[in-house]
């Protein structure tokens, strides 16, 4: 078995910050501003998905550059800077804008599905859509070669923290949040993500076999898992 070298390393290494990723910074910029402008000149919530919003078409988009706190923010942002850099140097920006905007409308729209009353906000969908088109285009990148200064350092564990890992931690962790109670985390959203960037992924010109597989799997056993929730909570009243 032949492991494509591209799989480690960027088919497109070029010198340079920001030409290199200037998607992935613009979109960092929009989402770090656009609450504070929108605080400041609207109602955030109007721009979230859900409930009567849903008039505007365009929530599918505003909602992924609304987040309720800091914390929220600054966890999407981190994933967003590795994931976004590894798909865009790799890939192209435009490409990088597909799968994160493609996986953030179809998590909102599997998440709108079961929860027509209620909002949501937040870039959650649309990273982890990143994460798993890079679990099955470029497996064995590390995720800390993009962050500056540690891709020049030997740093132990480093070709543990690939984006094979990440992604199927992260896949594993959700399917997990999916059976079970996942409270106020738009878990749908989060899995709805993970469809968009595998079906990107399946769809890639680059994408193999192997790849074909893991999107096949992961895709039935969400099914099965989601279905059999839906079956349970349908009996349970018999049983109570």
């Amino acid at each position: 078995l032949k492991i494509p070298q591209s799989w480690f390393f960027n088919r497109r290494e070029k010198e340079g910050f920001m030409r290199d990723h200037v998607g992935t910074y613009t979109l960092i910029l929009l989402n770090v501003v656009a609450l504070p402008i929108m605080v400041l000149y609207g109602d955030p919530g109007s721009l979230s998905l859900g409930g009567s919003n849903l008039s505007n078409p365009l929530v599918f988009i505003s909602y992924m550059f609304l987040h309720n706190s800091t914390s929220h923010l600054v966890s999407n942002m981190i994933a967003l800077f590795l994931q976004g850099r590894v798909l865009e140097r790799r890939s192209s920006t435009v490409n990088m804008l597909k799968v994160y905007f493609f996986s953030g409308i179809l998590g909102g729209a599997l998440w709108l599905a079961f929860n027509f009353s209620s909002t949501l906000g937040g870039a959650s969908g649309a990273t982890i859509g990143l994460a798993a088109y890079n679990m099955i285009i470029s497996p064995g990148r590390s995720l800390l070669n993009e962050i500056p200064l540690v891709d020049r350092i030997p740093v132990p564990g480093k070709l543990l923290f690939t984006a094979s890992t990440v992604g199927a931690l992260q896949i594993a962790v959700n399917l997990q949040m999916l059976w079970g109670d996942s409270g106020t985390v738009g878990v749908l959203a989060h899995i709805g993500g993970i469809i968009g960037g595998l079906l990107m992924a399946l769809l890639s010109s680059e994408s193999s076999g192997f790849g074909t597989a893991i999107v096949t799997g992961y895709l039935t056993t969400a099914l099965m898992m989601a279905s059999g929730k839906a079956r349970l909570q349908a009996l349970s009243p018999i049983f109570l």
